[in-house]
């Protein structure tokens, strides 16, 4: 006897998205981080993104990423290399003992942490826009660089944690 259903096919499952991807770019909008939201939506699109449902992005500003000519090749290596797979407030970051090294979404990929006068930098960049988005899984801070390479890291940021009274940015 022949079936008349069509046959079956592998189910392939696709990475997770992020469930409240929205309500970020929401929140990145509304401080205008267009360039990032673009980056975003474009590696959301894919098949291949590895963005977990729980992260940090850290996000230059659209002049940044102007100027930075990320080639379409390396969009997912980019976008992966400034975030980290744990939603961590400004005042979280600022409590990280300075100078840890955390991973990136991007394989092999890590970034310092480091708190100068309470002020936060990740790698070469300083936080400038704390807690910009205020979804539950989702954090993002405006930074005012691309964050650099591993190799770049010594140089960038002095390896110490003082506390002085200088204000939040």
């Amino acid at each position: 006897m022949v079936s008349s259903s069509p046959p079956s096919t592998p189910h392939v499952k696709s990475p997770p998205k992020l469930a409240d991807l929205p309500l970020a770019i929401s929140d990145m909008g509304s401080k205008s981080y267009y360039g990032f939201i673009i980056l975003l939506d474009v590696l959301n699109a894919t098949t291949k993104s590895g963005l977990s449902q729980q992260v940090t992005f850290f996000m230059p500003s659209d002049q940044l990423l102007a100027e930075s000519r990320i080639s379409p090749d390396r969009l997912e290596e980019f976008v992966l290399g400034h975030t980290i797979p744990e939603p961590l407030v400004y005042g979280e970051l600022q409590n990280v003992p300075s100078g840890t090294l955390v991973p990136s979404l991007m394989k092999n990929q890590l970034l310092r942490i480091s708190s100068i006068r309470r002020r936060v930098f990740v790698n070469n960049a300083q936080i400038v826009a704390p807690n910009v988005c205020k979804s539950a899984t989702i954090k993002c801070h405006g930074i005012n660089a691309v964050i650099g390479r591993n190799n770049e890291i010594a140089s960038a940021v002095p390896d110490t944690d003082d506390q002085g009274s200088d204000s939040d940015p």
